[in-house]
């Protein structure tokens, strides 16, 4: 199931890691050098996580305003309490 697991479109999420290559370990091990066939380290999922949340910072910033209507319909908020 490597490589269909990450939807392409539906979240700004999905679409950063398909943009960043975090999208599947297949990905992450020819973009990133990071192994595939064992759990990733604390350090290797904060790097990825990095990844993402600069590429969503740069896409979603307060420069590209109104750039969230390109991801397709809006997302219900998770609760995060």
């Amino acid at each position: 199931n490597d490589g269909r697991q990450t939807p392409w479109q539906g979240h700004p999420v999905f679409v950063a890691q398909h943009a960043t290559a975090t999208c599947c370990r297949k990905c992450v091990e020819r973009w990133h050098a990071i192994p595939r066939g064992r759990r990733l380290s604390q350090d290797e999922i904060a790097l990825l996580a990095g990844i993402v949340l600069r590429w969503l910072r740069r896409r979603l910033g307060p420069e590209s305003e109104g750039a969230a209507d390109d991801f397709g319909p809006p997302q219900l908020p998770l609760p995060l309490d």
